[in-house]
């Protein structure tokens, strides 16, 4: 191989690896509606991230990668809505519809809906410091001031 025709693929090796480190480890942009439940005592909140999911998976991002990205996005959520309650502390529960989102996600389930995980965080610690929060779970590290339950994992690449 020529040093010419070396250097392109490598730079095309390089280009193809910074992006596959973006789709997984970047605090992405909220997709799908998140709707206030209740205010008091928790401020908890539903967010339908159905479409979030298929993006994730759209772009091959699927299994540990895509619920860490969804995490870090869900704790982005609740930071972004921390002024706007009174309540000490907020939770998130995010759900999608199984459906529709291709092979890896099997059949439907009741009602077409899954529970993903449960999120808890004080609102003051969501508010001051929810990106660097989510910015730590995006990057794989589990900070003591979120709880997370996770329900179900989502399916590994086939």
């Amino acid at each position: 191989m020529s040093r010419h025709l070396a250097l392109p693929l490598v730079a095309v090796a390089a280009i193809i690896v910074t992006a596959s480190l973006a789709q997984a480890g970047d605090v992405r942009p909220i997709s799908g509606p998140v709707i206030l439940a209740k205010s008091e005592p928790t401020a908890a909140y539903i967010w339908d991230a159905t479409s979030y999911i298929a993006q994730l998976s759209d772009d091959h991002v699927m299994g540990d990668d895509a619920l860490r990205a969804t995490e870090a996005t869900a704790i982005s959520a609740l930071a972004a809505r921390a002024s706007d309650v009174t309540a000490k502390d907020m939770s998130i529960s995010v759900i999608y519809r199984r459906s529709g989102l291709g092979p890896a996600y099997g059949s439907a389930t009741f009602a077409d809906q899954q529970r993903l995980f449960e999120l808890h965080v004080d609102r003051a610690v969501a508010e001051k410091g929810g990106s660097g929060l989510a910015r730590s779970v995006a990057d794989g590290k589990q900070p003591p001031q979120i709880k997370i339950t996770v329900t179900v994992a989502l399916p590994e690449a086939q």
